[in-house]
This record gives structure tokens, sequence and C-alpha cells, in this order.
């Protein structure tokens, strides 16, 4: 987003100044709360998938950050690590349609805007084997 110019005669070049200096700020905000996520995430990670659950749970989601837990068979997970998906909706679909009871594999994967397309992209980030 561009900054808004408002005519201040002479002070005009100090408001486009300030402007360009509240975008610069703004995007920096923006991404050091993308590494404390990450970091925070990470180290939830380690935990293993309950400490995963309760801080995705716990996370306050906006549109940048949309996390989900999804339980798969192993029949699924299987052909999901041979590449036989092409996107979440085809491999939940899949294993909705599996007659496997067994759903002892939990994905961890984040929903993105694909700012080209202007579409959700799916991105799986982790596997986890329930015990």
């Amino acid at each position: 987003s561009k900054p808004l110019s408002i005519p201040m005669g002479p002070l005009s070049p100090i408001n486009d100044l300030a402007g360009v200096l509240i975008q610069q700020y703004s995007n920096d905000l923006e991404e050091t709360l993308e590494m404390i996520f990450q970091q925070e995430l990470a180290e939830a990670k380690l935990g293993g998938l309950e400490k995963v659950r309760s801080f995705i749970n716990g996370w306050a989601h906006s549109k940048d950050y949309v996390y989900r837990l999804e339980a798969i068979s192993t029949e699924t997970a299987g052909k999901l690590l041979q590449g036989e998906f092409t996107t979440m909706d085809s491999l939940l679909n899949y294993d909705s349609n599996t007659e496997s009871f067994n759903k002892n594999i939990t994905i961890l994967y984040r929903i993105i805007k694909n700012k080209n397309r202007n579409t959700p992209c799916e991105i799986i980030e982790t596997l986890y084997i329930n015990k």
C-alpha cells in the first residue's frame, strides 16, 4: 500500500518521508512477528504433537498464521509421501473415503495466500506418528 500524500505546502516532503518511514516500520514489524511466531512454533514442535496442538490453538490467528492439524490414515500418509496428492483437498477427500479407523498419523499444515493467484495455498510442515 502506498502512503497517502496530504498537501501541506512547504511541509509536504516531510509528510512524504514520514509515510515512507511508517511503511518501512510496518514491514519490519510484520517480519519480526513472523520470526517470533516461527521460533515459538519450532520450540513447540520439539515438544511433540500435543505441544503443537496447544500452541496453534492458543495463538491469536490472523490471516497470515493459519495452521491446522489433521489426523490421517497410514495408507493416506504413504500415498502422500509418494507424491500422489497435489492438493490438501484431494488428500482429505481420499482419506475420508478410506475404510481405515486407525488414523495414527497427524499432519501439521499452514494455509497461506498465494499473492500471484489470490488463492489459498496449503503447505505441509510436519508429519507426526501418534503412539
